[in-house]
């Protein structure tokens, strides 16, 4: 790489109040990017257009040019959040240098990511204090200095545009802190042996039901392996793991298998069978209610399904339940579907306030010891890296829904904040690595540290680290920096944290 031209004095920081309406980010995309439930506003990084047979596009590169909603409903384009995004990309200053394409002669794939990483560097820089029009001069300079034949004039005009095109770059400050600290936690329990879990004996008004389900899904079985492909591939007939009959002092909610058949398919197609299932309520004295649902098995994709026993929400004296189908799938751990459900005006329905949290109950548990089950939600940290053949999922501690005595849920009152930060006194399976940095990440925020200062201990933990630009290569790590600590932006807000 070329040296840069000598380091230009910091601009000054430009004073700029939240505002109604920012005008550059007039056709930026809306996104809830902190989780606190209002929608921000983020430009994305510039598609730079085709290099032969590569796009130049960057949609794998975190948010960084932000205006963060306010609850006042204006937006702020330079206070914590903003700056936090954009540190996250920028977690130190850069230079924009030539850049040394990977092959000789250059490839397309060399030209844009050269391109790529000019735009960053350029960005970055201003970030750190360069004035645009001295960044664009040193772009400029570094395509000139470069591997002869990777950066074209042609490139060095849509950086241009690119660069122009963007807001104000908020300015970053150091950091004069310490590097992200462990969090306090409990001292993992381990024992020699562990015992084995203990089913729950089945309740007597059960037994029936799953007498006949075995015999009517053995018989599903049958009619699948008359389907086999050729090679003995046949459609998947399971039992879920969750059990098909709950029962409660107010009654039994079921799910019975019924009929299977075997679907049409073409000779292309894959082969399939349906199952009627049949989702009962039968209550200890009245009337039994029931609802219609199906099951596909195929080959590479196979449907169980199962119940979870929720509370008396509502005070009605049915039990809510939640139904569970988990789509299997060959090629990874599928998807799960929950209908939360309750009785209503006389039949089954779904319960009106468990709606919007359906899709993201985890579990249940009653948190708060007053005899209602509460929901437990996905961590708001959660991310994928880059390891393996599908990457490795690590998350925060888990977040929940309070459930309230007036049959509604909450996510942000007292308890749901005690339950989130009770997550992060449990040790993780691995003293370092990703799990611990993304749960220290996370309870840094859950405590109180600022956005930008979490970010900025979180890149004080990692000195060596490779700046996003190493994303763009097939060798760097499996979680890079830029993606740790982007998280480090969401916090959901909490009605008891202080004004």
């Amino acid at each position: 790489p070329v040296a840069a031209a000598p380091a230009t004095p910091r601009r000054a920081a430009p004073h700029r109040e939240p505002e109604a309406s920012p005008p550059e980010f007039a056709h930026a995309r809306n996104e809830d990017l902190d989780g606190d439930g209002l929608d921000d506003r983020v430009i994305p990084w510039p598609d730079l257009g085709r290099f032969g047979s590569e796009d130049g596009s960057m949609t794998w590169v975190p948010a960084a040019l932000v205006a963060h909603a306010l609850p006042d409903g204006r937006f702020a384009v330079d206070d914590d959040v903003t700056r936090a995004a954009l540190r996250a990309v920028c977690f130190a200053p850069v230079e924009i240098t030539a850049r040394t394409a990977e092959r000789t002669p250059p490839e397309d794939v060399d030209r844009a990511t050269a391109a790529r990483q000019l735009v960053l560097d350029a960005v970055c820089a201003q970030a750190w204090g360069l004035p645009l029009d001295e960044a664009l001069a040193r772009v400029r300079h570094a395509a000139r200095a470069s591997t002869p034949d990777l950066v074209h004039d042609e490139a060095v005009a849509r950086i241009e545009t690119a660069l122009r095109a963007m807001p104000v770059i908020p300015l970053l400050r150091a950091f004069e802190g310490a590097p992200l600290p462990l969090v306090e936690r409990a001292p993992a329990q381990r024992s020699a042996v562990s015992p084995a879990p203990v089913a729950p004996p089945v309740d007597a008004r059960c037994v029936a039901v799953l007498i006949e389900n075995t015999r009517t899904l053995a018989a599903a079985e049958r009619v699948a392996e008359a389907q086999s492909m050729e090679g003995g591939l046949a459609p998947h007939v399971e039992t879920s793991e969750l059990p098909a009959c709950v029962a409660s002092p107010q009654g039994v909610w079921a799910l019975r298998f019924g009929a299977s058949r075997a679907l049409p398919h073409g000779e292309d197609e894959e082969p399939a069978v349906e199952i009627a299932a049949t989702l009962e309520w039968r209550p200890t004295r009245g009337r039994v209610l029931r609802a219609s649902r199906v099951l596909r098995c195929a080959v590479t994709g196979w449907d169980v399904a199962g119940l979870e026993l929720a509370s008396d929400y509502d005070g009605d004296g049915v039990p809510e339940v939640l139904l569970r189908t988990h789509t299997r799938s060959i090629e990874g751990p599928g998807m799960v579907a929950t209908e939360f459900l309750t009785v209503q005006r006389g039949s089954i329905a779904r319960y009106a306030p468990g709606a919007r949290w359906e899709s993201q109950i985890v579990s249940l548990t009653d948190a708060d010891g007053d005899g209602r089950l509460d929901l437990v939600l996905p961590s708001p940290w959660f991310t994928v890296d880059g390891c393996g053949l599908e990457g490795v999922a690590h998350a925060g501690p888990d977040a929940l829904a309070h459930a309230l005595p007036d049959g509604r849920f909450t996510s942000t009152d007292a308890v749901a904040h005690r339950y989130t930060l009770d997550g992060c006194a449990q040790a993780p399976a691995q003293e370092d690595g990703p799990e611990v940095e993304v749960l220290d990440l996370a309870c840094a925020r859950l405590r109180g540290m600022a956005a930008d200062d979490t970010v900025a201990a979180t890149a004080r933990r990692r000195p060596n680290a490779a700046g996003i630009g190493a994303m763009l290569t097939a060798e760097h790590e499996c979680l890079p920096l830029a993606q740790l600590a982007s998280m480090a932006v969401r916090r959901p807000r909490y009605d008891d944290d202080p004004r």
